[in-house]
């Protein structure tokens, strides 16, 4: 219990909760309010509304900053409380859930939660926010690019530029435009692994920011790989910077990219406060025809 009207629970029945929700809507036709939904080591999120006696949801209505939000329990305390808070204050009203369905529209709740973590990265300690500041950018950004880059040549720089050019705004966030300009040159998004490799590392950087753990080697979760898509990273990264290798050499290309990673934690950490700092990134790997990093 969060407060006189916020509750967190825990459902041990199935993975969603809905059978729950919904006999509680027709036990108490009175009751109004809103439920967050999400499960420890998924990535899905509903968000949903009871009142008049009946629990609706909508699938479609799912953005991963709400996910990030959703999963904000598991942060050190005041923050873990105060996400809680302001998520579920920004979404009491079931008329923000509902989605405009125009091409490039906002949905609202999605403007609800950027207004979230505007909030939160201004009450937030200053390197605190900064990390969860970029982290919100990259997830917005990554779902912004995801469809069309689904659906052409990720290759392509002129095509992939293209589709970064028109999110220069809106400025929602801390140092957004620096972030996205940063983003673009770091080429984050360029290739699937690079993407994975940016949401995984940022994630990691803010939970170790939350820890006060800064000087720690950075330890990433399992990220599948596979070996076709780890050559494919390898002929563009390594040969766009004049390298020269052996893509049969698994060990080699590995090696690769865990110095991609400390490349790019390093300059995370510069771009976000303005001096390099070394931390090394620790990768282990699972054997047979995948690659991870745990």
């Amino acid at each position: 219990m969060l407060d006189d009207t916020t509750y967190d629970c825990a459902f041990l029945a199935g993975d969603a909760p809905s059978p729950v929700i919904e006999a509680l809507a027709r036990r108490y036709s009175k009751l109004r309010g809103t439920f967050v939904t999400s499960a420890p080591g998924c990535e899905w999120c509903t968000v949903g509304v009871i009142q008049d006696g009946e629990y609706s949801f909508d699938e479609e209505l799912y953005h991963p900053l709400v996910l990030l939000l959703a999963k904000s329990h598991y942060w050190p305390a005041p923050a873990a409380e105060q996400s809680a808070r302001a998520l579920l204050s920004t979404l009491t009203d079931g008329a923000q859930l509902e989605a405009p369905r125009e091409t490039g529209a906002i949905p609202a709740y999605v403007a609800c939660t950027r207004a979230v973590f505007r909030e939160l990265c201004r009450t937030l300690d200053g390197k605190l926010a900064s990390y969860l500041a970029l982290e919100c950018v990259v997830l917005d950004v990554h779902d912004h690019l995801e469809d069309e880059l689904s659906r052409k040549d990720l290759y392509d720089l002129k095509r992939y530029d293209q589709e970064l050019d028109p999110y220069g705004g809106p400025c929602w966030a801390p140092s957004h435009e620096a972030h996205v300009a940063f983003l673009r040159e770091q080429h984050c998004f360029r290739t699937e692994i690079e993407r994975q490799l940016t949401l995984t590392l940022v994630g990691c950087m803010r939970d170790r920011a939350f820890r006060g753990d800064d000087g720690k080697p950075i330890t990433l979760p399992e990220m599948w790989i596979s070996d076709d898509r780890l050559r494919d990273w390898a002929h563009l990264t390594l040969s766009r910077s004049g390298m020269s290798f052996d893509c049969t050499d698994e060990e080699l290309l590995r090696e690769h990219l865990r110095v991609r990673a400390e490349r790019l934690a390093r300059d995370i950490v510069a771009h976000l406060h303005g001096a390099e700092s070394w931390s090394p990134v620790v990768m282990l790997y699972q054997r047979r025809q995948v690659f991870s990093l745990s």
